[in-house]
């Protein structure tokens, strides 16, 4: 939790924080209650409790866009628990990967409760408003290539705390994709799910500019849908491993299991249609 996190001043790295802590410094107030320190200057610790006072003003006024400049990015992790119901979880869908030519054609988003669907030539221009609702937000990679395509088709910017689960599982020495994350994580997806990737999504979206058939979209969606509801469990298992790998001074969060129901359809016929037509070498059932 940010309450922790004393790497906020010059003269203030890890090694210190943990002397901190092992001395009994483990929250903001437990430094501002001290009138010594023996490893801290009492000049420095006037200038560190200045700093802990603006920090707490910021966090009860909920403005954690403050923290943005303040925190090292790569401690912006241990912010997840003072944002745990303010996070929205998104994944894009394009029509390739290059950020500077391809569009986007469906963002779907989870907010811990609800399933949202945003699709180009529909409701696509929603999505920053819905957006600016949320403090932080969750993504796998979205670095890469979710945020500079909606900056670039929506001209939207984020000044939102961002949770890239691609960078924390790199921290965590963790390889692979979303999807070899989420097998080793116990996730197991619907089978008709397991057909489609991120190609084969792409001429979903083709095939349903085409025909209009409202079921490539659907299993798009779908699709989507699934890359998105699992983000939240494996942020809650990415924080506790951190947790446990820095020695933060905070207890384990548990992640209260849910069962999420995809609400769209997957047409198996729209998977052997794709395979056929643009993976004729495949297997088609």
């Amino acid at each position: 939790m940010l309450e922790a996190t004393f790497q906020i001043s010059t003269g203030i790295d890890w090694r210190m924080e943990r002397r901190l802590w092992r001395s009994g410094i483990k929250r903001w107030q437990d430094l501002l209650d001290l009138g010594s320190h023996p490893h801290i200057s009492k000049r420095h610790l006037r200038k560190l409790k200045k700093k802990i006072m603006k920090y707490k003003t910021a966090l009860k006024n909920e403005n954690f866009e403050y923290f943005l400049t303040e925190i090292p990015s790569g401690l912006v992790w241990r912010a997840f628990p003072n944002l745990i119901r303010k996070i929205l979880y998104f994944d894009v869908e394009a029509t390739g990967l290059n950020k500077d030519e391809d569009e986007i054609t469906t963002i779907s988003t989870y907010d811990g409760e609800n399933i949202r669907c945003f699709v180009n030539g529909d409701n696509l221009s929603d999505f920053p408003d819905y957006a600016d609702e949320f403090s932080a937000i969750c993504t796998f990679d979205g670095e890469r290539l979710d945020i500079p395509l909606i900056n670039k088709q929506l001209g939207y910017y984020f000044s939102h705390i961002h949770f890239d689960l691609f960078q924390l599982s790199r921290i965590l020495g963790v390889r692979g994709g979303l999807k070899k994350i989420e097998r080793r994580m116990g996730v197991d997806r619907d089978p008709l799910i397991k057909e489609i990737n991120g190609k084969s999504a792409i001429f979903l979206w083709k095939e349903y500019q085409k025909s209009r058939d409202n079921r490539f979209l659907e299993t798009l969606l779908a699709y989507n849908i699934e890359d998105v509801i699992h983000l939240e469990e494996m942020l809650y298992l990415f924080y506790n491993e951190l947790r446990k790998k820095y020695r933060l001074p905070v207890a384990r969060i548990r992640y209260p299991k849910k069962d999420i129901e995809n609400p769209k359809n997957i047409y198996s016929i729209t998977i052997k249609t794709i395979n056929s037509k643009y993976f004729p070498e495949q297997k088609v059932n």
